[in-house]
């Protein structure tokens, strides 16, 4: 599979290079009418939550910069994590063009969400569903194994409104402390996928904040059952790739949040996008977005 970074407009190029571009800039308009086949902007973002006690970077001084994140790079499909109840309805009020996909992790809306945003007038939501990380995954609110919160996976079978073509995402938040659960929620992930898929075997993107590296069993798992980040295929030889800096812009730590794709998909760019504002960055973690050729529908 080759990397196809010559067939983007340039604007798309630019925009995803050049993910360090300040948010007083004017967004540049990513998703435009897609050419066949169709492509699909996916991106994850950990918005940080409200709750936390971040004197100068809390959620009301920043959460402007988040919306210009998303407001300039306007996803198809947008995993977020850690944001409460007030978040995701600030968000929905200023994009109505996305809907909400999943349950927050303690069930309902209580607690953190950790689903999916989906551009509504270019995807169609088909079905989707909810597990929780443990060994009974349908009970609601459930903390399995070694984990030390409630984490959930959102999943939804996405139909492209252009074309009829069908794929599937998953949004996660593995858990930060528990490595088992974190495995467990990989597996969870690969044979879901393994099971749904149908004849034609589904396009499928995982999305969300893995809370692993690049070396780990999560992600040896995920790959093994032949999903790609999305990064390494654009980027096989990038070397900072930290996507955690707790507000400080440093690129050095590991790569903790994804956006991987299953075989089917041509990958044309991905990057971790850097934008900050004098000095103030979105939140403690750097959004990876990635554009792909979603295969057409069959006839």
């Amino acid at each position: 599979m080759r990397t196809a970074f010559p067939l983007l407009p340039l604007v798309r190029l630019l925009v995803l290079l050049l993910g360090a571009t300040a948010c007083t800039a004017p967004g540049e308009e990513l998703r435009r009418l897609h050419e066949e086949p169709p492509e699909v902007y996916a991106m994850t973002f950990n918005v940080r939550t409200a709750a936390a006690d971040d004197g100068p970077d809390r959620w009301e001084n920043r959460r402007e910069l988040v919306a210009q994140v998303i407001r300039s790079q306007t996803p198809d499909v947008l995993a977020i994590q850690e944001a409460l109840p007030e978040q995701v309805d600030w968000l929905l009020e200023l994009f109505p063009n996305y809907v909400a996909v999943g349950q927050h992790r303690e069930g309902g809306r209580r607690g953190e969400f950790s689903g999916m945003l989906v551009d509504d007038s270019r995807l169609r939501v088909d079905r989707s569903g909810q597990m929780w990380i443990a060994p009974e995954p349908d009970r609601v609110g459930a903390i399995g194994w070694d984990a030390a919160l409630p984490r959930t996976i959102t999943w939804a079978q996405l139909v492209d409104r252009l074309t009829g073509a069908t794929l599937q995402v998953y949004a996660t938040h593995l858990d930060h402390r528990g490595a088992q659960a974190r495995d467990e929620g990989a597996r969870m992930i690969v044979e879901h996928a393994a099971a749904t898929a149908g004849p034609r075997g589904t396009p499928v993107l995982v999305l969300g904040d893995l809370n692993a590296g690049e070396d780990s069993p999560p992600l040896e798992r995920l790959c093994t059952a032949g999903l790609r980040d999305t990064l390494r295929i654009a980027d096989p030889d990038a070397e900072a790739v930290g996507t955690y800096h707790g507000f400080d812009g440093t690129r050095d730590g590991e790569k903790l949040d994804y956006v991987l794709c299953s075989e089917q998909f041509e990958v044309l760019a991905a990057a971790i996008l850097t934008d900050s504002k004098d000095g103030r960055y979105p939140s403690d973690h750097f959004p990876v977005a990635a554009l792909v050729v979603l295969p057409t529908a069959l006839p």
